[in-house]
């Protein structure tokens, strides 16, 4: 099953992002990040959307401000 997730910014336009299953995905402030996130209070690599075989978790990577 694919994943949407829609990020809607206080500032600027929304960005939506589709992924097909057997890939996880690196959200972080890292440049090379699947999704990257232009905010000081963001980790280099603050979350994984990892695929599961059966459906997507959030795992957060030991980010400083943690992940909700």
């Amino acid at each position: 099953m694919p994943a949407q997730l829609t990020l809607f910014p206080v500032r600027g336009t929304s960005r939506t992002f589709v992924w097909n299953e057997g890939r996880s995905q690196f959200a972080g402030r890292e440049p090379e990040s699947d999704v990257f996130l232009d905010d000081p209070r963001v980790s280099g690599r603050h979350a994984l959307f990892q695929w599961t075989g059966g459906g997507w978790m959030l795992v957060d990577m030991r980010s400083k401000n943690g992940t909700y």
